[in-house]
């Protein structure tokens, strides 16, 4: 969906290209940041090298230039089942003008010269078979491509059959490389299988509007991105997202499209009318058919489905916000767990992995301890948020059998949205699971289906409820966990 809202702002000649000084290690360190984890996954050698030669600040568009970057390696990684893929990169010139050579290797699966005449076309892969087992929209090249232009450069391509490619993005540096010092090698940090257990925020620098209409949602979203270095304010719904906006200064936006009194694209629409730039990201539970078109219609830079993907959600955050210059080097890969925490926030998708134990009692799983502890982190977030979580939604499922017992389809709709994301955040699956369907059934207008979901969701907060208020439920969850695990 990105994807198209890119390729059609592309098309339109609405996608700006904004110049500045960027350090060439910062942007190293973030696309090496972002790639190895996927390499890694595939047990791919992933390596970022030099020839020592370059400047240390280049002039360009860092955000769309680690966008063509990131799309690269991707692709590399994608269709590279064993061997290497490397990112290299070296000077040359063009008469006076000094380029960055960004050539990006793999061991893959190679692309045919006849393939190659075709890869860059939109909507397009080298063959039928390469989607259907690959997957994707056919639009990365194109838009790396295009981007490439953009950015006064050019992007080729040098393949084999069966052994490989290299993709070369040729991009111009617009500084004088005498003026400044070269590349620092140190750019890099090495990777473990411990990475994940790092603490120390990767810190971005700037001011984040959240639009969420759930506290519990609000609350973890405050607390995880200040953590990452951001100033953070709340709107609870369509209404206060566009005055907040229109009165502060933002640097990024995270719109919630389903919202009490204005929807998220609705909001969205009134911004752009009223002039405001700021990046917006939109954010729900399901990528429906034609969710890209409404996003692009509303005005919407950026689409992420909830929950949220670490890696996607990690390029936005790159893609529109700087980050900190004092910590890039000191803990790169402490951002996968930051973003790992951040993608979970007003998540609002159920579980798959069936709950074991639906009896009665404490001896039931009410709370899913693993799920809990991987959204919110650590135990003293958790004692934070669950007692903002029992008052809020006490008081939305008032609402919610106010709604029940008056029939009002899209209020069960609202209500059941909302427990159901705040039921996931706290480990809360089978509560979750039936808020989905309670949520389905206002979205069909089918009351009759709604009332003996009620029932089953009335059982199962009342559990939760009573679960999460014994002082020592935090230790029995985490037994039930180790028993779980031990079974």
């Amino acid at each position: 969906i990105n994807d198209i809202l890119d390729f059609s702002k592309i098309e339109a000649g609405k996608l700006d290209i904004r110049l500045v000084e960027h350090p060439l290690k910062n942007l190293l360190a973030r696309v090496e940041s972002m790639m190895h984890p996927a390499a890694a996954e595939k047990s791919l050698k992933f390596e970022i090298r030099h020839d020592g030669n370059l400047p240390a600040i280049i002039r360009t568009d860092p955000g769309r230039l680690q966008q063509c970057l990131i799309n690269l390696v991707n692709n590399a990684i994608k269709f590279t089942e064993r061997g290497h893929v490397y990112l290299k990169l070296s000077l040359e010139h063009d008469g006076d003008e000094a380029q960055i050579r960004f050539d990006v290797e793999d061991t893959g699966i190679g692309i045919s010269p006849q393939e190659q005449e075709e890869i860059f076309k939109s909507f397009t892969q080298a063959d039928g078979s390469t989607t259907r087992k690959y997957g994707g929209t056919g639009l990365g090249l194109t838009i790396t491509k295009q981007l490439a232009e953009l950015l006064g450069g050019r992007l080729e391509v040098s393949s084999t059959k069966g052994a490989g490619s290299v993709f070369s993005l040729i991009v111009p540096t617009r500084v004088d490389k005498t003026a400044q010092p070269a590349l620092d090698d140190n750019f890099l940090v090495g990777h473990t299988d411990d990475d994940r257990e790092n603490t120390e925020p990767f810190e971005f620098k700037g001011r984040v509007l959240v639009a969420e209409d759930v506290e519990t949602n609000q609350m973890l979203s405050k607390f995880l991105l200040t953590r990452m270095g951001l100033e953070v304010t709340i709107a609870e719904d369509g209404n206060q997202a566009v005055q907040k906006a229109l009165v502060g200064e933002f640097d990024m936006i995270f719109m919630d499209i389903q919202m009490p009194n204005k929807n998220g694209y609705d909001a969205t629409r009134t911004l752009r009318e009223k002039g405001i730039t700021t990046p917006i990201v939109a954010l729900t539970a399901n990528a429906m058919q034609g969710d890209d078109k409404k996003c692009a219609e509303a005005g919407c830079d950026d689409y992420l489905t909830k929950p949220l993907d670490r890696q996607q959600l990690l390029e936005k955050i790159c893609k529109h916000l700087p980050v900190r210059e004092d910590t890039l080097e000191e803990k790169i890969n402490s951002a996968e767990s930051q973003v790992n925490e951040l993608a979970s926030l007003c998540s609002d998708q159920p579980a798959t992995k069936e709950q074991s134990s639906e009896t009665a009692g404490i001896n039931a799983e009410v709370i899913d301890w693993d799920q809990l502890i991987s959204r919110l982190g650590d135990t003293e977030l958790v004692r934070e948020v669950v007692p903002v979580f029992l008052s809020d939604n006490k008081e939305r499922f008032e609402k919610l059998t106010e709604a029940i017992e008056q029939g009002d389809t899209e209020a069960i709709k609202l209500y059941a949205h909302a427990l159901r994301g705040a039921g996931a955040n706290v480990g809360a699956k089978r509560l979750s699971e039936i808020a989905r369907q309670l949520e389905c059934a206002g979205t069909e207008n089918d009351v009759e289906k709604a009332r003996p979901l009620f029932d089953e969701i009335r059982i199962e907060f009342e559990k939760v409820v009573s679960f999460m208020s014994r002082p020592d439920w935090m230790e029995i969850a985490q037994r039930q966990s180790q028993s779980a695990g031990n079974a």
